[in-house]
């Protein structure tokens, strides 16, 4: 996400620009990112804690063989949600975690929100300055998304390009987009004001992704101090049936 950015902002002269996208951005994305994080963070260190209580106890009550019993059994627990994790996130399974991400209600709005207004922010930067081929100017821009099925999806802009296409009908072939987006483009290239309209759609859609980001902020606050207490709960229970 950083490199595109400030690669945009070198090329087309506007560097200080894009360091302040970039620090706006972040600095409206690390609240929520922050208390997504503690989602699984905080219920991961208390289970860890009650699994290292539990092999404790049994080393003090004398009891080494089970002491040891239970470390490996709680060893094998965690490598198999390790590995799980790891599946989603380095293999090709990623595409269809992010593109079900992408169709949960409230939640794939808000990914297609940042993911816009990522991409025609620093397509706008670019643009500016000229250049370089379109399709080129796509494909930096779509670096910046973090989510690799929006990412596919505005790829294909590029693609429709390369085979002659205009830039509006390019970007109709976008399922990401909505018909008003798709239709301020194709207004855009009409009038030649296609950076202004890669602007507007990223402000729009920066607008809407701050009002969801400020509710989902809250929500997630609530259900780390809800996962915490069910941790804390079923870590006391754990061991106290030991």
């Amino acid at each position: 996400f950083f490199l595109p950015v400030i690669q945009a902002g070198e090329q087309s002269g506007r560097l200080g620009e894009a360091l302040r996208f970039l620090e706006k951005h972040c600095n409206l994305l690390a609240g929520p990112a922050l208390a997504l994080r503690n989602v699984w963070l905080f219920p991961i260190v208390i289970l860890l804690f009650g699994s290292v209580m539990q092999f404790v106890l049994h080393l003090m009550m004398g009891s080494v063989s089970e002491a040891f019993a239970v470390l490996f059994s709680a060893l094998f627990r965690w490598m198999q949600i390790a590995v799980l994790a790891a599946i989603v996130i380095l293999s090709p399974v990623r595409y269809l975690f992010d593109q079900l991400r992408l169709s949960l209600p409230f939640i794939g709005p808000l990914e297609r929100e940042i993911a816009v207004h990522r991409f025609f922010r620093v397509l706008a930067l670019i643009y500016s300055v000229g250049g370089h081929r379109v399709e080129v100017m796509i494909r930096t821009a779509a670096q910046t998304v973090g989510n690799n099925a929006a990412r596919l999806e505005l790829l294909k802009a590029a693609k429709t390009i390369e085979q002659q296409a205009s830039i509006p009908d390019a970007f109709r072939r976008v399922s990401v987009l909505t018909p008003d987006e798709q239709a301020t483009i194709e207004m855009a290239e009409m009038s030649g004001t296609l950076e202004h309209a890669f602007d507007r759609i990223s402000d729009e859609t920066g607008e809407s992704m701050i009002a969801k980001l400020k509710i989902v902020e809250t929500v997630l606050v609530r259900i780390v101090s809800l996962l915490v207490v069910f941790s804390i709960a079923m870590t006391a229970i754990s061991l106290a049936s030991r």
